[in-house]
């Protein structure tokens, strides 16, 4: 009797050894494998040490570190390693009680989820210095034609201070209504007065809180230099009735005359920046940019600017898609906003099947589809439309995504055909 308790009592204890020697192997926590190299004593060299302090500074994130895999992949190898011996050790004790080591469970971090290696699409890319949201803004006309009929009292001076534009008050008011929360516009557009009555008229009306709608303007090439920019300025905000303005950009690099002076340009950028500059920081401006600006002059700017542009504003849509540009733009922290998605309806670009494709995949239309390919990009599209009903179904998104397929068949529709000014030609 005292033998059959001395052998039940060794297999209790064989068993209960062999548990926790495959539990050991699933393990990865420094302390197991601490306790595993005084099992097996004489398995256990210094890279064992190394690996438990490497193991105990390590989280979740370090798993796909190709750095620890080549930790891993010396410990297996080496002819005194660690894992290769000890694993030895467990395979002969686990081949005698290998049904009591199966009723050990695996750890859960160490379970595969199903789907794991599977390609996922990514989400949309984030956006570095994102300032306006990543959302349509609404276009306008322009230039306009002014003397409408809407009534506003004339504070303004400079260009765009003749009168009113009747197109541009019924676009902002429909914007609104249809959730636009920004609206371009510039002073060569003649219809910052439209635009600020709009405005107010919103807010007069309950449909928006003040200061919830706010306009992108722009400052003419003509309007350059120190004391003229904060001129133009203070004009923006009397045409808007606003005691700030929510973006001012420089609307060209330099003049667009045939006979340009590259010193006198670099000058009057210099200049009409450090205005920019000093307006942002007296509270006048929300944010400060650029528009129409290549690569040469973003560069410059970035080198003598004492604050980066919060936004860069240019000609986007697939078959022009500046690469270059938005990368430097996303490196430095800049949002980009597009203008001219659908390229003025030239090019083809609304009739191209392949986005005909896409469109009939998600059940939306080309339009929709650009649109939110720029939006996926991380780019906002500056947007114009003539009805409330074209309006709406350009600002409403919602619901579909595209895919990874999808992206990268709008990216392969890039050409590099522009069809505005080419800003190139300005020294």
């Amino acid at each position: 009797m005292r033998d059959l308790h001395f052998v039940a009592r060794s297999v209790l204890l064989i068993c209960l050894f062999t548990s926790c020697t495959a539990f050991l192997m699933h393990n990865p926590n420094p302390k197991a494998m601490l306790l595993h190299s005084r099992m097996f004593p004489r398995r256990t060299d210094r890279r064992f040490t190394a690996t438990c302090s490497a193991s105990s500074k390590r989280d979740d994130s370090d798993a796909e570190d190709p750095r620890l895999n080549e930790v891993s992949a010396q410990n297996v190898h080496g002819e005194d390693s660690f894992c290769l011996q000890s694993r030895r050790d467990v395979v002969t004790a686990a081949a005698l009680f290998l049904p009591t080591a199966m009723l050990v469970p695996t750890p859960a971090h160490a379970k595969k989820k199903k789907g794991e290696d599977q390609a996922t699409v990514p989400a949309a890319p984030f956006v570095p210095g994102q300032k306006i949201p990543l959302a349509p803004v609404l276009g306008t006309c322009c230039p306009c034609p002014v003397g409408g009929s809407v009534e506003f009292s004339d504070e303004g001076s400079g260009a765009g201070s003749e009168g009113t534009c009747d197109e541009t008050f019924t676009q902002v008011t429909q914007g609104i209504g249809a959730g636009y929360r920004w609206v371009d516009t510039a002073t060569h557009y003649n219809n910052e007065k439209s635009v600020g009555l709009a405005i107010r008229q919103a807010e007069a009306g309950g449909d928006v809180k003040e200061g919830e709608v706010q306009a992108i303007t722009k400052v003419w090439f003509e309007e350059l230099g120190y004391e003229a920019t904060r001129r133009s300025c203070r004009a923006s905000l009397a045409r808007l009735g606003s005691s700030s303005l929510g973006a001012v950009l420089v609307h060209f690099p330099g003049t667009i005359d045939s006979v340009q002076s590259p010193g006198k340009n670099k000058k009057l950028r210099a200049e009409t920046w450090r205005a920019l500059e000093d307006l942002k920081k007296e509270g006048k401006i929300r944010y400060i940019g650029v528009s129409n600006y290549v690569r040469r002059h973003l560069k410059e700017l970035l080198s003598t600017c004492e604050i980066r542009p919060d936004i860069a504003e240019m000609e986007l849509h697939p078959y022009f898609q500046q690469r270059e540009l938005v990368a430097l733009c996303k490196e430095n922290g800049i949002q980009v906003v597009g203008f001219s998605p659908f390229a003025h309806g030239e090019l083809g670009v609304l009739e191209d099947r392949r986005i005909a494709k896409i469109a009939l995949k998600h059940t939306r239309t080309p339009p929709q589809v650009i649109l939110k390919w720029l939006l996926q990009e991380g780019l906002v599209p500056v947007v114009k439309a003539s009805s409330a009903a074209r309006m709406a179904e350009n600002f409403n998104l919602q619901g579909f995504e595209l895919d990874q397929d999808d992206m990268a068949a709008m990216r392969l529709l890039d050409s590099s055909k522009r069809v505005g000014f080419d800003p190139n030609q300005i020294a």
